[in-house]
């Protein structure tokens, strides 16, 4: 269990390349997909063996149009290496297998064309051998569903233990071993937690060499070890440096926990925010208002219902704080044109900054994962304002992914163009957003809600909580929906995440939020001020004011 770029599949390389040349043996490497075997053998693999005599020797050059030197496969004498992906169950069976390498297995899926779990079908293959060798290796991912965990947890655990310099305590880095002064990430230096002498880089990698392997647990047949970037960065300080800027964001600090320190991420679990608590904190702003003056940025999630459609409304500040401008249920069949009609007018809304400029919505994410022609009719004129949507679920996934095209000729190319389908990580934004939820308001990444949504909206958004579920004996974290609660609210919030992600959220710099709250340029003669545009008729449906009637098809 490691980091990232801390030589670990260098030692794989040598594991594979001490079988063939020494040790010959039926060798199978598994990677977590078919391309990323293909990619590492072209990559990687080929390069080792042209410069290294030894594997040259035996495996020779590979050559597309050799049967015996595929991609995939690779013979030499004595054995064969089969590189396969992790979502193959082809690519996995059929041969007996004496040493099984595999990588990066935190990303293998759950399981694998319906046969189970990818890594016990590679271990099968390795039954007739009583020499067999099995490695897993990889960076770890979420507590309680990583593959390395257990495994680690089976092991033996042998961590490096290092001597300090001053005291020769030994003990094993961790991140709480990193200190530096305020603000300084060049002052960045391991301090001894015996005596508290502090080591610069130079003494860090000469204690380093001093260290040795040390078992915390029993040996019972699996050695485990667990080795990060304190030990093999010539530098601290860009490791420090990236953590500030990494712990501004939950998915992006989970980013850095799993493959900076290999270490895995503690998920919230099992509880779901009260919606009652929520509500409790509503402030005193009107709905379809900008509530202040540092929203620069205004995005809309939809999701798509039998009789309606349901309609966020988000601003955004700096810090990506965020402000609940208006929730609506535009009720109507989604097939019929008058409900999109209405969503035409809901999108067309304005309020005036405190500047006097006129602030739309930007960016409107709409799911496309029921009536999907419907909504690729209703975006394909009308973006990149809207794009339509489709949520993925599973841990790890970005919150918005490169879109697909969906427009095509009589001949199947694609229209230049043409609708795009943007795949969401529902599963990712849906925990970032639960933990934004729970953030003291006001504050970078919180959330504001005015007093006039009612309780239904907050049930909504609260309806889902995440656990821990087994596939075939795999555990996978999961989103489950409370019992009689509805979850439109939380899927259009995830929406309209992944819409401000479209707009460019993530890279805004303080001087992008200048530039969106500035003042508009005068135009006409020096000295004049232009008036101070008024909202389209829609946004008096966005009041608190608006009491639906009996055949009203907008409810608030």
């Amino acid at each position: 269990m490691t980091s990232s770029q801390v030589g670990k599949s260098s030692c794989l390389d040598a594991v594979a390349g001490y079988f063939v040349d020494q040790d010959p043996a039926p060798l199978l490497w598994v990677l977590p997909t078919l391309e990323m075997a293909e990619g590492y053998s072209k990559g990687r693999l080929a390069p080792l063996i042209a410069v290294t005599p030894a594997l040259a020797r035996r495996i020779g050059e590979t050559r597309s149009r050799d049967s015996e030197n595929a991609l995939r496969f690779k013979r030499f004498p004595g054995g064969f290496l089969v590189l396969a992906g992790a979502n193959s169950a082809a690519s996995l069976q059929s041969r007996p297998i004496r040493v099984v390498l595999l990588d990066e297995v935190d990303q293998f899926p759950p399981t694998v064309d319906t046969q189970g779990d990818p890594c016990s079908l590679a271990v099968q293959r390795t039954a007739r051998f009583w020499n067999r060798l099995v490695i897993l290796a990889g960076t770890p991912t979420i507590k309680g569903t990583s593959r390395l965990e257990q495994a680690f947890a089976e092991s033996d655990q042998r961590r490096f233990v290092v001597p300090c310099p001053s005291c020769d305590t030994g003990q094993v880095l961790t991140w709480q071993h990193i200190v530096w002064d305020e603000g300084q990430p060049e002052t960045a230096a391991i301090r001894c937690e015996a005596c508290g002498a502090r080591w610069n880089d130079r003494a860090r990698l000469a204690a380093i060499r001093r260290g040795a392997w040390q078992a915390s647990a029993a040996f019972t047949g699996t050695a485990g070890f667990h080795v990060w970037e304190a030990y093999a960065a010539p530098r601290l300080a860009p490791l420090v440096a990236e953590f500030l800027e990494q712990k501004k964001h939950r998915t992006t600090l989970q980013t850095f926990v799993n493959l900076r320190l290999g270490e895995l991420w503690e998920a919230d679990e099992g509880t779901a925010l009260a919606w009652e608590a929520l509500r409790a904190r509503a402030e005193d702003y009107e709905v379809g208002t900008l509530p202040d003056p540092r929203i620069g940025l205004v995005t809309a999630g939809c999701d798509v219902q039998g009789d309606r459609l349901a309609l966020l409304v988000v601003g955004w500040g700096p810090g990506e704080e965020a402000w609940i401008i208006a929730w609506a249920e535009l009720f109507g069949d989604p097939a019929q044109d008058a409900v999109w009609r209405d969503l035409d007018d809901a999108l067309a809304w304005t309020a005036p900054t405190a500047t006097g400029r006129a602030l739309g919505i930007t960016c409107a994410a709409i799911d496309a994962g029921f009536l999907t022609q419907r909504v690729y009719q209703y975006v394909r004129t009308r973006a990149p304002r809207c794009i339509a949507v489709k949520g993925m679920a599973g841990a790890g996934r970005p919150i918005l992914h490169r879109p697909s095209a969906q427009d095509v000729t009589w001949s199947g190319r694609v229209i230049r163009g043409g609708v795009q389908s943007w795949p969401v990580g529902v599963d990712t934004a849906k925990a970032e957003l639960m933990h934004r939820l729970a953030l003291p308001i006001p504050g970078p990444r919180s959330v504001h809600f005015p007093q006039a949504l009612n309780a239904d909206f907050y049930e909504q958004l609260t309806a889902e909580r995440q656990v821990t579920k087994y596939t075939k004996g795999v555990a996978r974290l999961e989103w489950i929906k409370t019992a009689g609660r509805r979850n439109e609210a939380l899927d259009c919030a995830a929406y309209a995440y992944a819409a401000a992600h479209r707009a460019g959220l993530a890279r805004f710099t303080a001087g992008s939020w200048r530039t969106l709250t500035a003042a508009p340029t005068p135009a006409g003669p020096a000295g004049t001020t232009p008036p101070a545009p008024t909202g389209r008729g829609v946004r008096g449906r966005f009041t608190s004011e608006f009491s639906p009637q009996a055949g009203d098809r907008w409810r608030w």
